[in-house]
């Protein structure tokens, strides 16, 4: 029983390293243009919360995406300066070449009273066609804005992160994802030899 359930910790060790592999490899690159203020949000706010947005938006592992420094460094030895004005597909599209990116994200975020709409964009730069428009309103202080771009990132994407990637069920008792598991497979922990892998159930959650 207990080389069994070796066994299959190798397998199930083996797959996933296999399936990581593969998806980091067949990445695409991504670059964030600052957001576009439309009103009620100073220039400062906006280059931190498009910062969010980037970091929100490497957490989902859809694309490699470049950092704000790795793209101000490659567009100056192209002798080429980053405006505010630069929002629109076209600037984009030209960016995304200049970048050697596949996929440009663009944005705006503005404010009347105390709501916030938020709107980001995903264009191909191959085509320069706008393939998803994901937006999302909030209504509150400026650094809850946070859990809102988390939420964008994951629909524009088409990632949702939630509490455990995996779950793998042994003799009725479901271990919460990857190496967890193996770990307490290959400890000899009872259960029955048949494993199933599954997603848990319940809502995609904000990280």
């Amino acid at each position: 029983m207990k080389r069994t359930l070796l066994l299959i910790a190798v397998l199930f060790l083996n797959t996933l390293m296999a399936q990581e592999k593969t998806k980091t490899e067949n990445r695409l690159t991504a670059a964030v243009l600052d957001f576009k203020i439309i009103s009620g949000i100073t220039t400062a706010e906006v280059t931190a919360l498009t910062s969010k947005f980037r970091s929100s938006l490497i957490q989902t592992k859809k694309y490699d995406v470049l950092e704000r420094g790795q793209m101000e460094s490659i567009l100056k030895e192209q002798d080429f300066s980053l405006s505010d004005n630069c929002n629109s597909a076209e600037c984009a599209v030209q960016v995304g070449q200049l970048l050697a990116a596949e996929k440009m994200i663009t944005g705006d975020i503005g404010k009347i009273g105390s709501t916030y709409t938020v709107t980001v964009r995903i264009i191909d730069v191959s085509t320069g066609k706008i393939e998803d428009t994901q937006s999302s309103e909030y209504r509150g202080d400026t650094d809850g804005l946070i859990k809102t771009f988390d939420l964008l990132a994951q629909k524009l994407t088409g990632v949702y992160r939630s509490k455990a990637t995996l779950w793998y069920i042994m003799g009725g008792t479901a271990l919460a994802g990857g190496a967890a598991a193996a770990v307490l497979l290959l400890s000899g922990s009872k259960g029955s030899a048949s494993a199933t892998i599954g997603n848990p159930p319940g809502t995609p959650l904000i990280p």
